[in-house]
């Protein structure tokens, strides 16, 4: 997505370069369209929605500082890494939401966001319960 914006390209194709990587990813070729994960392509967006925020000032330093934090102060109370993937990236979702102009790919791109993850939080659950396993 950052490529495509330096090469000058409109919002819409940017979004959707996002959208075609995380899809890419989901959806390897390479396994017969089954297996893949796309958790690392969706924080890779979402890095990129920060970058935009912090670009245009619509979200403070600070309060960027603040959740990073959090984060880990979560994570050390918890020590759960899978319990702090749930917290932490629907939460920076959330902040983005709130701290940037909305318009239709963004509430698409959140929406695919979402859902990649989700899925996957799911799947790896099923795959590590006694009834998941063969």
């Amino acid at each position: 997505m950052y490529i495509a914006s330096l090469l000058g390209t409109g919002s819409i194709f940017i979004y959707l370069t996002g959208i075609a990587a995380v899809a890419g990813h989901v959806f390897p070729f390479y396994l017969k369209f089954k297996g893949g994960k796309g958790i690392g392509t969706c924080l890779g967006i979402l890095f990129y929605y920060l970058y935009l925020m912090l670009k245009n000032q619509w979200l403070s330093f600070y309060w960027l500082i603040i959740y990073i934090v959090g984060i880990i102060i979560f994570y050390f109370i918890t020590r759960k890494r899978e319990l702090l993937g749930v917290v932490a990236l629907p939460l920076l979702l959330v902040i983005i939401f709130l701290s940037s102009p909305l318009n239709l790919i963004t509430i698409l791109a959140g929406l695919i966001i979402i859902y990649v993850f989700f899925i996957n939080f799911l799947i790896n659950i099923v795959r590590k319960s006694p009834l998941g396993q063969e």
